[in-house]
């Protein structure tokens, strides 16, 4: 959502430019029962305050520093994965076959097309797990979203893709 791509910090807040004041206050009072079952400290941005829509503003100069940038150059990967790998763009379910260790929170996801065959792990545990890439096949890793020295484990909350070669 607006500059996720980037790891925008500034939250994106409600905001209206109403003219009308009875809507406006109609808008604040459902706005107070919306947010009355929230366990939120004070009160919740009021939509109508210029303020609040400024605390909105993407910061576009964030996308240049620091871990904004890792996280930009990663959706950029994740694009480009999808354009370049026609096993991710396959949507026949025939050709998807998905697995889950519940001991290691490892999801083995499996894509294939004519051209390609793709193993997918996605580590959903708190800690490193161990891989198992099939055995008597040979595969080449095309995405690592937290790179490991280590090539038999895949780090926490991290994802691995390998293509059968």
């Amino acid at each position: 959502f607006m500059g996720e791509e980037w790891a925008e910090s500034n939250p994106f807040l409600y905001f209206i430019s109403h003219t009308d004041k009875e809507l406006a206050a109609l808008v604040n009072k459902g706005r107070k029962e919306e947010f009355s079952s929230f366990k939120w400290q004070g009160e919740a941005p009021d939509p109508r305050l210029e303020e609040t829509f400024t605390n909105s503003m993407l910061q576009w100069n964030l996308a240049e520093k620091d871990h904004h940038k890792a996280m930009l150059d990663y959706y950029r990967q994740v694009i480009n994965l999808r354009k370049t790998l026609p096993a991710l763009n396959n949507t026949d379910r025939k050709k998807t076959l998905a697995e889950v260790d519940p001991d290691t929170k490892v999801l083995k996801l499996q894509r294939w097309s004519n051209e390609q065959h793709l193993e997918c792990y996605l580590n959903f545990s708190d800690s490193d797990q161990p891989l198992s890439l099939a055995e008597g096949r040979s595969f080449c890793k095309v995405f690592e979203s937290s790179p490991s020295s280590n090539e038999k484990l895949i780090r926490a909350e991290s994802i691995v893709i390998f293509e059968r070669t």
